[in-house]
């Protein structure tokens, strides 16, 4: 048996995880949730290098984020609007459209903030820009079921079932 994560840790004593760059996207990520007994919120700090964004503008069906900026500038796509991000700056995103989102790093240097987000067990997330959806399934912490399609290629509910 595994021993169990600690309720304490220091940011400084957290690794940067990089994920590889994708044309605009890509991140470095301390992902603070793995290193502290959390169950039901995630913590994970982003810095974004310039002209980078960590992921395409999505909303969630059933978990909300709050991200707080803490250096750098850029904007964020939000809810069909985009404003400039600032140190300090707040940014709320509940569930469903009027939350959709998208953090870019249009200044000069790294755009670093904090998210804050739920840890739902089950997820499903939507992307208007190119018209995907993903959804996942997590049990104990670990995704038993990921599955990314896009909308357009639903098939009915009894499709390819034995008559």
């Amino acid at each position: 048996m595994s021993e169990p994560l600690p309720l304490h840790a220091n940011l400084d004593d957290i690794p940067w995880e990089s994920t590889p760059s994708e044309g605009r996207y890509g991140s470095d990520d301390k992902i603070v949730a793995e290193h502290v007994a959390q169950q039901r919120l995630d913590l994970a700090i982003t810095r974004l290098a310039p002209g980078k964004s960590s992921c395409p503008y999505h909303y969630h069906h059933a978990g909300e984020e709050l991200f707080f900026v803490l250096e750098g500038t850029g904007q964020v796509r939000l809810g069909g609007k985009t404003y400039p991000l600032r140190p300090h700056d707040v940014i709320s995103c509940p569930p469903g459209p009027e939350g959709a989102h998208q953090i870019i790093n249009t200044g000069d240097q790294p755009l670093v903030y904090m998210a804050i987000s739920t840890n739902d067990d089950v997820e499903i997330a939507e992307y208007p820009d190119s018209g995907k959806v993903m959804s996942y399934v997590r049990r104990g912490g670990e995704r038993m079921l990921g599955h990314v399609s896009r909308r357009a290629d639903a098939v009915p509910y009894m499709d390819g079932e034995p008559v």
